[in-house]
C-alpha cells in the first residue's frame, strides 16, 4: 500500500473521512468522487494526480473501485 502524499489539512480530512487512506484507495475512488469531496482543491487533486502518477498506479495495477475510473 502506497501513502498518501501530504495535503493540506482540509483535504488530508475529506479523504480520511471516505475512508481513502492510502493512494490505491484513492485510484479505486476515482477522480470525479474525490474531486467532490468537500475540502478537496484543485491543489491537493494535482498532488494526488502526482503521487499517483510517481507510484506507477494504473487500471492494470490497482483493481475498479465500486465508485468509478482508476485514474486519479
Amino acid at each position: 500500500m502506497t501513502a498518501l502524499p501530504r495535503l493540506a489539512a482540509p483535504a488530508a480530512r475529506a479523504l480520511a473521512a471516505d475512508g481513502l487512506t492510502t493512494l490505491e484507495d484513492v485510484v479505486a475512488a476515482g477522480r470525479s468522487h474525490v474531486a467532490s469531496l468537500h475540502g478537496m482543491g484543485p491543489r491537493a487533486l494535482a498532488l494526488l494526480d502526482e503521487a499517483v502518477a510517481a507510484a506507477g498506479l494504473c487500471e492494470e495495477e490497482s483493481p475498479r473501485g465500486a465508485r468509478g475510473q482508476t485514474e486519479v
